[in-house]
């Protein structure tokens, strides 16, 4: 799994030869725990500890449940694409690329509150100058490594790959744009349809 740092292609072929599912699961588990953590982190800036652990607990938890919604998504639409692949594939290509994500997310997190704790001039520099050099290479990594899984453990091309890749980005925001919209109904009622003219709505009299 940590080859996913500096060969993102090894560790992808791996999986694809020997479909370790524990491998998945701990990548899946150690993804929410950072990012869960450095939800965390950036809230304590904002708001007591145990309100800031209570909200990385949510990002814990909402991550897990999203990537195996996602790993679904996935396989969904590479199957429609290619007639090849299983849930195991789709959900390895939603774990997999996010391990550098989530260690770049870690890692920005902790060099922040880090820099405002010590309220040092360099070494606030140093630190986010460290992220700034090493958070885009992590992006970059899983960006290659979501193609990279795409393409190997659904046997297709680049091209099919890139496609599936729109096409779930499409889905994952019709799915965000619902569940904002719950969100905004949940929080304030009828009065968020005035916002789109719905206030004349034969329903609401």
């Amino acid at each position: 799994m940590l080859k996913l740092l500096w060969s993102p292609s090894d560790a992808i072929l791996d999986v694809k030869q020997k479909k370790h599912k524990g491998m998945v699961f701990l990548a899946l588990f150690i993804n929410a725990l950072f990012f869960g953590l450095s939800a965390a982190l950036f809230a304590w800036l904002k708001m007591p500890l145990q309100q800031a652990l209570f909200a990385g607990a949510g990002v814990f938890v909402g991550m897990i449940v999203l990537t195996f919604y996602c790993g679904l998504i996935a396989k969904l639409v590479m199957k429609g694409l290619t007639d090849s692949g299983d849930y195991f594939s789709g959900l390895a290509s939603m774990v997999y690329p996010f391990f550098p994500l989530s260690v770049g997310s870690l890692l920005a997190s902790v060099c922040l509150v880090w820099s405002i704790a010590l309220n040092a001039q360099p070494t606030t520099l140093a630190l986010l100058g460290l992220t700034a050099l090493l958070l885009p290479v992590l992006i970059g990594l899983s960006y290659s490594a979501i193609f990279k899984c795409l393409k190997e453990l659904f046997n297709t091309n680049m091209m099919t790959a890139l496609i599936g890749f729109f096409i779930m980005k499409l889905a994952i925001l019709a799915l965000v744009g619902v569940v904002y919209a719950c969100f905004i109904l949940v929080t304030k009622g009828n009065a968020a349809l005035g916002s789109l003219g719905l206030t004349e709505m034969y329903l609401l009299g």
